[in-house]
């Protein structure tokens, strides 16, 4: 989950506490056995986690990792072909025009297979043109940068060539199920259940650049598609460990959906507590579902506790050490900082 974070020992404190549980990646990585107070300023999030032992929730999770792994397989029986078209493409055989028109037809006829079927039912998407029209978009986008990147050396797709359409059909699936939410938010069509919406929504929330969900004032979903296998990881590991039922043998006392400085004073963390924060890709503003470095310092300051903070952004971990009691550890591309 987090590299290194499991040899913090949280559990000779009295209480675990998060006030940015976002996937709950640090949580599981954790794994906590004292009780913990957790909060999700997030309100979707939030649901998702009061909601976690929904059995008709997991099974929407279970359906949603299903084709993101099934979609290794249908790229293995379409590359082929695909490379084909670039291929010609590169060689000046067929316009950029031709591509769409090459590329819907090799993913319709590949559908036909029943084993991909699941991919295009209707407990997935609303319709195949959706899926199909996010996908096509997307490897062409990647032929066409490809072209503009390099020559064409080799006979036959190797594997860069299948990894790079592997994330295209990964990207357009992500932009297929962005937009049945934001469709879904037009109030126009009602195309995904409450349990499906909110494991289609943590889904977005793993394998998103920003890993929180962030709309518009118009109540659409504006996230972009982490390429990096990580992202990928994150949301495989997450479900498998609520799949497997770590998440209930926690002893969660109290999930609320309160802002950040809100829970922190509803709390009141001694120094019996450990509080854990990751502001890992998540911008440090004054947003209501975000935190600030003011909002730290202030958390320092007033409540005297023991904290774990995990970030990216080395002149925040910095300013942090600089407060007495505070050292870092740099693990790869992010900071791990404690006072304890």
């Amino acid at each position: 989950m987090i590299p290194n974070i499991e040899n913090i020992n949280v559990n000779s404190f009295e209480r675990y506490i998060e006030p940015l549980v976002g996937a709950g990646k640090t949580l599981l990585s954790f794994n906590p056995s004292i009780s913990c107070f957790l909060n999700e300023p997030e309100a979707d999030s939030y649901k998702f986690f009061k909601n976690i032992d929904n059995p008709d929730l997991v099974k929407e999770l279970e359906l949603i990792s299903n084709n993101w792994h099934l979609l290794k397989a249908f790229c293995n029986i379409s590359v082929g072909e695909i490379y084909m078209v670039y291929s010609d493409f590169c060689n000046g055989i067929i316009s950029a025009d031709d591509i769409n028109f090459m590329i819907r037809a090799i993913l319709m006829v590949n559908m036909e297979d029943d084993s991909y079927h699941s991919l295009i039912g209707k407990n997935f998407a609303v319709s195949f043109d959706m899926l199909s029209n996010s996908w096509v978009q997307c490897i062409e986008n990647t032929i066409i940068k490809l072209k503009s990147d390099g020559v064409l050396s080799a006979e036959k797709p190797d594997n860069e060539f299948k990894n790079k359409i592997e994330v295209s059909l990964k990207k357009g699936l992500f932009k297929h199920l962005v937009n049945l939410i934001n469709l879904q938010n037009t109030g126009l069509i009602e195309c995904l259940e409450d349990n499906k919406r909110l494991a289609t929504l943590y889904f977005l929330k793993c394998c998103s650049k920003e890993k929180q969900l962030i709309f518009d004032k118009e109540s659409n979903l504006k996230i972009q598609f982490d390429s990096n296998n990580n992202c990928s990881n994150n949301f495989t590991n997450c479900y498998k460990m609520f799949f497997n039922g770590n998440i209930s043998k926690l002893n969660i006392r109290s999930i609320e959906n309160m802002s950040i400085a809100e829970f922190i004073k509803s709390i009141n963390p001694t120094r019996n507590d450990v509080v854990v924060i990751n502001t890992l890709n998540r911008q440090l503003s004054d947003k209501r579902n975000s935190i600030s470095k003011l909002i730290l310092m202030e958390l320092f300051q007033n409540y005297i506790s023991n904290y774990v903070i995990v970030t990216g952004d080395s002149s925040f971990a910095n300013e942090i050490t600089k407060t007495e009691g505070f050292s870092s550890q740099e693990s790869e591309s992010y900071y791990i900082i404690k006072n304890f």
